[in-house]
């Protein structure tokens, strides 16, 4: 019995394989496969695979895959298809005709601006067919991409005039309307706030918006009546009064830091000549008042449009070109902004203690171009200049004298002395800086117990504990005698440091006696030409009076020394 059976179902299993397959193409990767849309907003899965792409189309044999589409208009009016919606890399084209017979109506790649996506606005007709392909040429990324149809023929509407005379309390603009269209009546709105009429009905009539308050831009909208659907927007129109710094006469004052600020409504009146760049048509000015000897730094790395910077000193009837800068990185610029379009200088103070530099500065747009921006000034001392270090022979010393200007950052002048100029270095006094912002300050002291020959330097330390260090002099001391030139101090309870002079290298013997010529103790020293230092120790002697006896194989002198 289970044989009964068997024979025909085996019979009719291999019969189904010998049955003939259809081909089965995917939907959308093909014209004739195009999936068929109506307005509005579309997800495409991205041309992935097929080899569907267009062999002669808009832009020639170069893709490979596609995603085909349909749309037939119900109404005639201008299509625009777009990607810009999404950050993918889209090519798109649009077909009439016939899948075997396509004709290139319009195309686009990169139409959206910088992420590369597409959009075109094409004329169609109610009831034509259109096709729609978006190849791999770039990318095969699924992305999303909107198509309307605007079914009116939109208004032409030119030479705005924005009309200061109201300001300062507000502004208007005017409008020329020189062909409305299809639609014989439009709904007029805008977003700034102003009355306006509330339609126009006829070509050719100029119709003004009032009583604008503050400036910027302004959206203005047209709407047909006929159609509610069909409407112009005017993006973005300039209005407004002139910033408060329009003009040179009314320039702001600045100190180091940031300011806000803005050049939209700036007239141009009194743009100033060319400093190392030309300046823009419209601008606006601030003042900043230097003190001192200063690096100055300014800058507009950040603003909404392409900057000009110009910087005077003199007066706005008068002005004298000290900086200018186009783009950052450029001539001029301090590249500051890391390159870019915006605009930068940096240049040294004419200023000093008691004669500041007012400078003045334009800030303007490449072309015409206004817009806001940031102000940042920012000031640093210039270094200490050590105008002149020197020293010379007293009788009771060695005098060194130096000049310095620029010490707005010294703490102090730190005086070293060297018996070799190489090493053994101590410092002999510290003077704390004197100076204010460019004023020329004038420093001396006088070393009492100077080497034979001495070597100087000045170490001049900032609060930030940084350093300058003067170049090396040097005070060689000769002596035409043998003879003492000083004993301190005297009296003296532990030590008494005697100074006595050679003509040239010679060993000195030295001998202490009381008041009675008794011998207490003696010594001796090998002696160079110029001055030379004698320590006397006292600890083991009582107060009282006491002779110095010096002895340099020539001759003899003698130093009273008194003991506490």
């Amino acid at each position: 019995m289970k044989y009964k059976y068997f024979i025909p179902q085996l019979l009719f299993a291999f019969a189904f394989l010998f049955l003939p397959f259809e081909t089965v193409t995917a939907q959308g990767e093909f014209c004739a496969s195009a999936l068929v849309i109506a307005e509005g907003t579309h997800s495409a899965d991205g041309p992935i695979s097929g080899n569907g792409a267009s062999a002669s189309g808009c832009f020639g044999a170069v893709a490979v895959h596609a995603d085909w589409y349909m749309f037939t208009p119900t109404s005639t009016g201008d299509m625009t298809i777009s990607s810009c919606i999404d950050n993918v890399d889209t090519r798109v084209s649009v077909y009439t005709g016939t899948c075997g017979s396509l004709v290139c109506v319009a195309s686009d790649d990169d139409g959206c601006g910088a992420q590369f996506q597409s959009t075109l606005t094409t004329p169609v007709t109610s009831g034509t067919t259109y096709y729609i392909e978006w190849d791999n040429r770039w990318t095969s990324a699924g992305f999303n991409f909107t198509l309307d149809v605007l079914s009116c023929e939109p208004l032409t509407v030119g030479n705005a005039l924005s009309d200061q005379t109201p300001c300062p309390a507000s502004s208007r603009v005017t409008f020329d309307v020189s062909d409305l269209g299809s639609s014989t009546d439009w709904i007029v709105t805008n977003d700034a706030g102003g009355t306006n009429p509330s339609n126009i009905t006829s070509t050719g009539t100029g119709f003004q918006i009032t009583d604008i308050p503050g400036s910027g831009n302004i959206t203005v909208t047209f709407t047909s009546v006929s159609d509610p659907t069909c409407t112009l927007d005017l993006l973005p129109i300039q209005f407004g009064c002139p910033p408060a710094n329009d003009l040179c006469a009314d320039k702001i004052s600045i100190t180091a830091g940031s300011i806000g600020g803005t050049s939209i409504g700036s007239t141009g009146t009194g743009s100033p000549a060319a400093c190392i760049v030309p300046p823009g048509s419209n601008g606006v000015w601030y003042s900043y008042e230097s003190l001192g000897p200063e690096t100055i730094t300014m800058d507009v790395c950040v603003a909404s449009f392409d900057t000009k910077m110009n910087v005077y000193s003199g007066s706005c009837a008068g002005l004298t070109c000290v900086a200018g800068n186009d783009d950052d990185a450029g001539v001029g610029g301090a590249n500051v902004c890391g390159g870019g379009l915006q605009s930068s200088v940096s240049f040294e103070s004419t200023a000093t203690a008691g004669s500041p530099v007012t400078y003045l500065i334009y800030i303007s747009g490449f072309g015409t171009s206004t817009g806001t921006f940031t102000l940042t000034l920012a000031t640093s001392p210039l270094p200490l200049e050590l105008l002149s270090f020197y020293g010379k022979e007293k009788e009771n010393g060695n005098l060194i004298s130096w000049e310095a200007s620029s010490e707005i950052n010294v703490d102090y002048h730190s005086l070293e002395r060297s018996s070799d100029g190489v090493s053994d270095w101590s410092e002999i006094t510290r003077i704390a800086s004197q100076g204010e912002q460019g004023l020329l300050t004038a420093y001396s002291y006088l070393d009492e117990r100077p080497l034979s020959k001495s070597y100087y330097r000045l170490r001049s330390i900032d609060f930030d504990r940084s350093e300058n260090v003067s170049d090396l002099i040097s005070i060689e001391r000769k002596a035409s005698a043998f003879t003492i030139s000083k004993a301190f101090p005297n009296p003296g309870k532990e030590s008494v440091l005697v100074q006595f002079n050679l003509p040239e290298n010679r060993l000195v013997e030295f001998r202490i006696l009381d008041i009675r010529g008794n011998l207490l103790s003696r010594g001796a020293q090998t002696g160079s030409a110029g001055t030379n230092n004698l320590p006397i120790d006292l600890i083991n002697l009582s107060p009282g009076t006491y002779i110095l006896l010096l002895n340099d194989g020539y001759s003899n002198i003698t130093q009273r020394i008194l003991k506490h």
